[in-house]
């Protein structure tokens, strides 16, 4: 909770164009999850405010990935998108969020959350 909050006061502090993209960037991992889940609750026809074990950490565990080893890979997605996140700040620009939004499709996809293998 902690870091959403502070995360999302980082964005309102800095809210320009120059700096939006990047700051939506760092936090990619933790929106994509919480939006896709509640849109494939949605498309279900599941209530969404109802208590679930469908977010992207319980189905990786519920898969068989122990709970370590989704520990080392979210932090190797979120090293990805701290650098883009940087970089998104003098060479990507916008650019820097449809690469992290690449990333974490790809990192869902890999982890068997959108039927990879």
């Amino acid at each position: 909770t902690f870091l959403g909050f502070f995360l999302a006061g980082l964005m309102f502090i800095n809210l320009n164009m120059d700096t939006v993209f990047p700051l939506l960037t760092i936090s990619l991992l933790f929106t994509a999850d919480a939006t896709f889940t509640l849109i494939k609750r949605i498309v279900q026809g599941k209530k969404p405010w109802q208590p679930h074990k469908e977010h992207f950490y319980q189905q990786a565990v519920s898969a068989g990935i122990t709970h370590s080893e989704f520990v080392i890979r979210a932090l190797a997605i979120n090293v990805v998108l701290l650098i883009l996140f940087i970089l998104g700040f003098s060479v990507l620009g916008p650019f820097s969020l449809i690469f992290g939004l690449i990333a974490v499709a790809i990192f869902f996809w890999r982890m068997n959350y959108l039927g990879g293998k």
